[in-house]
Parts: C-alpha cells; structure tokens; sequence
C-alpha cells in the first residue's frame, strides 16, 4: 500500500501541472498557446485515464456569506468510475449534493478549505454514501477549484481492523481478553477512578459438559456465561476472558456492596436464563481497592481466593444438576426412559439381595442401573434409535458408549465408584464382549448381574426395532446364552429366586 501511496505522490506534479493546463486551456484565446497547452493536455491525457489512482475535479460553491455549501464535478477518470460505481456523463456539472445527497456537511467544508485556503490535506475516509474507505490527498491548483486522487484502502483498513480487534478480544465470547486487560489495570490505578472493585468468574461444571456434551456445548455455556455477564455491567465495566473457564471484570468506582449486588444479579440471571440443556452456573469471588497505595493485582488475587472458595461450595451440587441433565438428554434421545431405569434398579437390588452383595454394593447396583447407558448421550441419535441393523461403522460407534460413561463418571467424584462397572458392563462371560474383551470372573460381579438384568428387561418390553416376547421366551434366552454371554450362577440365580 506504501508503494502505491508513493506512486501517487510521484505523480502529484504532473497531474498539478495538467489540471492548471487544463483551465488555461478554458479561458486562454491565444490560438498557439491554445495549441501547445492542447499537445500538453494529449500528452497527460493517457496518464490521468488509465491511473490506477481516481482521480476528480471539483469547482466549490459559496453562499453569500462565502461559505461552502456544495462544490460541482467538472472532470473524473476511469479509476473514479470503477471505484465509486459512479458513471462519468452522470456527474459532470452536477453538485456532490444532487448526486450523493447523504455527503456530510464536515467534508464541503473540508474541502472548501481546501479550494479557498490552497492548502493541501492528506487523510483516509469512510464514505457512508459509497460504502468504502479511501485514501485521500486534496489540493487546488486554483482558487476556488480542487482536485482529489484517492485510493480503495477498504480491505487493507479492515485486514488492519480485524488484526487489531483480534489482539485485545476473545475469539469466541467477542469479550476483551486479558491482555487488554492487563493493559487497562495499568491504567487502572488512578484515584479519580477509586474505589476500584474486581469480580473474578469461573464457569462450573466446564470439563463435564465437554467430555459428555463435546466442545460445541461447552463453548455456548462460555458464550452464555459471557452474555449474563456483559448485560448485568455497565458500559464502563470491562469484561474479560481471563483464560480457560475464568472471567474478568474491572468496575471503576464501585463500591464492594455495589460490586456484592453485581454479582446476585448475574447469579440470578443465571437460574433464571432458559436453556437447552445445561444451565449456566458460575462461581464468583470479588474485592475492592479502597486507598491509593493498595496493589491492584493483590486485590484481583483476594478476589479470585473468594471465588474458589465460592467454587467448592457450589461445585458438588453443579455436577449434580450436571448428572440429570445428562439423565434427561439420555431418555429424550434414546428408547431408554426413566421406567425401564426404575425397573432395572429394582430387578438388579433383587438380584443383589439373593447374592449376598453388601448395602453399600446394593446402593452402587442401583446407581449402576440407572447410569450405565449414560455414555450413549455422546451417540448419534441416527445411530441409536436405528429401527434396522448396524453397519460396521455405526457398531463401532455404538461399542464406544461404556467408555465415554466410564470417563463421564470418572470425572464426578461422588459416582467415581461405579465407574469401572460401566465400562465392563458390555463384557461376555466368554470373553468376547467389549471393550476389554474380559472373561469369567474377570468381570466385576456387579457388571454381569446388569447384564442379565438388563437383557431381562430389554426382551420383555417394547423396543422401536422389535416387540417384546413373553417371560416365558426370555427365560429359555438367558438360559440358552448361560455361560457365554452370561454368567451362569447369576442366571441361576435370577431365575430362581426373582422371577
């Protein structure tokens, strides 16, 4: 772009010099000075013609007083056509104001200063009425006259905008990010602006939405937690992305019970926000710099020690709303609904009971029971409601469900416990279950109780690619697969003693 702006300026002299031809030629008689201005104008006419620059010539208009009003198009090139979509016979001898009505009065005046006064400007513009930016440079070869060349920096101007916004916001929320916020604590410190409040946010609940939901809901829970934030604070507030799942918030003369009331606002409108799936839950922790010689950084260090302490509070119950959110997607996506889980828990305590398994293993049997299928959330709904049979790809998929719920509970301590019989709850007494392909005993014993349990349950009620069969016809199945895909001693038992 420098190149071109130096080019322009390379030619300046000439185009001076033949726009002062050009007007001599308008009022001079003498015929030999008319003939050798003429072979001048022929011999810059090309140039100005096939410029890459547009290239324009105006006359101003004064009222009485002598102040521009307006200013008439007496000549453009090709470049100022191809620029402005703006054709040449439409142009000449009308005013700005006859052709482009929306002109701002600031840039009549402008170059009326500029045709009165003979002093050049240089300076880059948007143009409303055109939709562009350019790069402009006005002179006037004569009183009352000037002449504009000018370049299309529209692109270049928004390449330049788009690096510099990208350098002080968060890509994804549209937030500030924190090195623009780091730059503004250090502009921070003044005491016009005391007291000076900080609110540090962390999102709940991120890596569980993210290892169960994937990333795409994990991102919109940040952009919402963005949005609650950003309409809770002033226009003078600044809100950042810290990093990861933590926010930023800098309130200039507020006080630390202002900033209190700020933060059960953006709580509030968090509950109350209507979503999808999982609601938007954040911790947060806030502090105030009261006195000048107080260290802004410390403050944002107490404020951020008040949200974790917020963070632990709240973490446990998050992750619980976290769980039956994910219960809720499973039975409104899958044939899995709340009644087969219910009968599940109470034919799988049964069983239990007839085994001798101890409370504590009853009460993981039921937990068991209910979240065993929770990693088919991660499934595709093509795949997992598929009335016919699955292709090898679409099984592949679907043998990857014990794992995604293995790492779904893993990842909430209050049901870490369960979380190797989900993984194994797919695994075959002969070995050629998945995904570990474990044999016999090998499997936990809760996992193989589900497995007949859960056949049990799967043959004697409706399914969308299949009608039950009698109790009766489920007895002779798990009998008939005892001892390859079942454990033979929980059929047994299951036969036996619950049925």
């Amino acid at each position: 772009m420098n190149l071109i702006f130096q080019f322009t300026l390379f030619f300046f002299d000439f185009i001076k010099i033949t726009i002062i031809v050009i007007l001599i030629l308008h009022i001079n008689k003498n015929k030999k000075i008319q003939q050798s201005l003429r072979e001048s104008r022929r011999k810059y006419q090309s140039l100005f013609e096939n410029m890459k620059e547009g290239f324009a010539l105006h006359e101003i208009i004064c009222n009485d007083a002598g102040e521009p009003v307006d200013y008439r198009f007496l000549d453009v090139n090709k470049s100022f056509e191809n620029m402005t979509n703006l054709k040449k016979e439409k142009l000449i001898g009308k005013t700005v104001l006859e052709v482009l009505p929306q002109t701002e009065k600031y840039w009549i005046e402008k170059y009326g200063e500029v045709a009165l006064t003979q002093e050049s400007i240089n300076f880059e513009n948007y143009s409303k009425a055109i939709g562009k930016t350019f790069s402009v440079n006005a002179f006037s070869p004569q009183k009352g006259i000037f002449a504009v060349i000018f370049f299309d920096v529209t692109e270049h101007r928004k390449k330049t905008n788009d690096i510099l916004y990208l350098s002080y916001h968060d890509v994804l929320t549209g937030l500030k990010n924190r090195r623009f916020f780091e730059d503004e604590i250090k502009r921070a410190g003044q005491e016009p602006l005391l007291p000076i409040s900080i609110i540090m946010g962390d999102v709940n609940g991120l890596k569980l939405v993210n290892d169960v939901f994937g990333h795409f809901e994990g991102d919109r829970l940040l952009c919402s937690a963005a949005q609650i934030m950003e309409e809770v604070c002033r226009p003078k507030d600044i809100t950042a992305r810290w990093g990861g799942d933590e926010f930023i918030i800098l309130l200039s003369n507020t006080t630390e019970e202002e900033t209190g009331a700020i933060c059960k606002e953006i709580k509030k409108r968090c509950n109350n926000k209507d979503e999808a799936t999982i609601k938007t839950s954040i911790s947060l922790g806030y502090a105030t710099k009261e006195k000048m010689d107080q260290d802004l950084t410390e403050v944002i260090k107490k404020a951020e020690d008040f949200m974790y302490k917020h963070k632990l509070l709240e973490s446990r119950s998050v992750r619980s709303v976290v769980i039956n959110s994910i219960k809720s997607t499973l039975y409104e996506k899958s044939h899995e609904t709340e009644e087969h889980a219910e009968r599940l828990k109470d034919l799988c305590r049964q069983t239990g009971v007839y085994m001798g398994l101890s409370d504590i293993e009853l009460y993981e049997l039921e937990l068991l029971a209910v979240l065993h299928d929770i990693g088919k959330i991660a499934i595709k709904d093509s795949v997992l409601n598929k009335p016919g049979k699955l292709t090898e790809e679409e099984w592949a998929e679907m043998k990857r469900h014990p794992e995604i719920g293995y790492r779904i509970i893993q990842s909430t301590p209050e049901l870490a416990q369960i979380a190797e019989y989900i993984l194994t709850h797919h695994e075959r007494w002969d070995g050629k279950g998945y995904p570990s392909e474990l044999k016999g005993e090998s499997i936990p014993l809760l996992s193989r109780i589900l497995a007949v349990t859960d056949a049990y349950d799967a043959m004697t009620n409706e399914r969308p690619y299949r009608r039950p069969i009698t109790k009766y016809e489920a007895i002779k199945e798990l009998e008939r697969y005892a001892g390859t895909q079942f454990d033979p001693i929980v059929v047994e038992k299951f036969i036996e003693k619950v049925l």
